[in-house]
């Protein structure tokens, strides 16, 4: 386990799955993100790749060559190679091996880093094909913040909050399958999103086109994290439906789950990315805790 600490901060890393497990607020005395608990969900912030969600029949097309993942593909229980590691910073990677290229077949390279500035955590994804071929991708974070902060909170005091009015289109499912259906279900127009769980009978909230940051902020005492993710096509938000969970995920996606009427051919599905032989994609979001 690597931990990351500055004068704001204490962030634990772990090498699987590259995933943050602990954001601890030395000034706030708060602990930011969900601790993991099995009955309702073991996992703390993972990482998705190289397809997000499930695929119809868990399968996909390459050329007409049918493949199949998992949901959320495989990097989330990978072993990842500490590359750096220093006071406040670190950065993990994972390569191709026989066992990825038994679903995926490509060579690739993706970098994790993190960095601890000032009262946030800087996340930086690299992905590198090295691949003679054009390769599909597509990846996401998966972060599950506290919604009990403190110990007499409860789900409902908190709210995601948005620095300007955005439009609340959520892609809807069907549940039995967990893939998408072609359409959507309209929250209006807002620069808030009132939490409760019964927002979650619909499985997750898939929005499209959030443009300005996301906060999520406890009415009563005034703390929470805010989450900038530039560049982001879509924000999911999901907590586990009939668990009463003390935590809500907020989750910038490059890429989204199949469609019901799939298998799809790679190049057919929805916010699949392309790199090219020898080209490199990054993205960076950014956690700020007050």
């Amino acid at each position: 386990m690597l931990t990351l600490e500055n004068e704001h901060l204490i962030a634990t890393v772990a090498p699987k799955g590259a995933e943050v497990q602990r954001l601890f607020g030395k000034h706030t005395g708060l602990e930011y993100l969900w601790g993991g608990r099995a009955d309702a969900w073991p996992r703390h912030s993972p990482l998705l790749f190289p397809f997000i969600g499930s695929l119809t029949q868990g399968k996909y097309l390459l050329d007409g060559k049918t493949w199949s993942m998992g949901s959320h593909g495989f990097c989330r229980d990978a072993e990842f190679k500490v590359a750096e590691s220093g006071p406040t910073s670190a950065r993990l990677v994972y390569t191709d091996s026989e066992a990825t290229r038994s679903q995926y077949p490509f060579a690739f390279v993706l970098e994790v880093g993190y960095e601890l500035v000032g009262d946030g955590l800087k996340t930086t994804w690299t992905v590198t094909n090295l691949s003679a071929t054009p390769m599909p991708f597509s990846i996401g974070a998966h972060p599950g913040f506290s919604t009990k902060m403190l110990p007499a909170d409860q789900f409902s005091d908190y709210s995601l909050q948005f620095s300007r009015p955005e439009s609340l289109q959520a892609l809807e499912w069907n549940e039995p399958t967990l893939l998408l259906k072609r359409s959507v279900k309209d929250y209006g127009v807002s620069d808030r999103l009132e939490l409760k769980h019964e927002l979650f009978d619909a499985v997750a909230l898939v929005f499209e086109g959030i443009q300005s940051p996301v906060t999520l902020k406890s009415r009563v005492h005034g703390h929470g994290v805010r989450y900038e993710f530039p560049g982001f096509p879509w924000m999911t938000v999901w907590s586990p439906k009939g668990k009463q969970a003390d935590f809500v995920c907020l989750e910038p996606w490059f890429g989204i789950p199949d469609y019901e009427d799939g298998p799809f051919e790679a190049k057919a599905k929805r916010g699949v990315r392309w790199l090219e032989p020898r080209d490199q994609f990054k993205a960076e979001q950014r956690w700020h805790v007050f």
